[in-house]
């Protein structure tokens, strides 16, 4: 998943590589800053795979908005290294995804979304805690 937001306060670039974990309903969510600098890793379980695909479905539902930032969403399906399908999204939405509470005041459909930048937020932790 290539993501990318932009706007009067943000401007940043990742790319998330998602892979299944072998015996659980979980994902290894790979991050990497552009252009392709290894950013950090983090294992999503089934409640965070489902909010991700809660997102994933809000942005096929609704591309509009009316905000300076824009998020860019470029989704690729893999399976065994032959690109399946893709799917492209920009939404202008703002911050509806950085706090529980604004997708309640805004009542997003879907209030269980995974916010990109908390995985990278995730990973970025988790680098911090591992020994140099």
């Amino acid at each position: 998943m290539d993501y990318r937001s932009r706007g009067c306060f943000r401007n940043v670039a990742f790319v998330f590589h998602f892979q299944r974990q072998p015996g659980t309903d979980g994902l290894k969510a790979t991050v990497l800053r552009r252009p392709g600098q290894r950013f950090g890793s983090v294992d999503l379980n089934r409640r965070q795979v489902r909010r991700l695909d809660h997102l994933l479905k809000y942005y096929r539902e609704h591309d509009r908005g009316n905000c300076t930032t824009v998020d860019t969403i470029r989704v690729e399906l893999r399976e065994r290294g032959v690109t399946v399908r893709t799917e492209s999204f920009v939404s202008a939405q703002c911050s509806l995804y950085d706090t529980p509470e604004i997708c309640r005041q805004k009542k997003v459909p879907y209030p269980d979304l995974l916010p990109p930048m908390s995985i990278v937020e995730a990973a970025r932790k988790k680098e911090a805690k591992q020994p140099r």
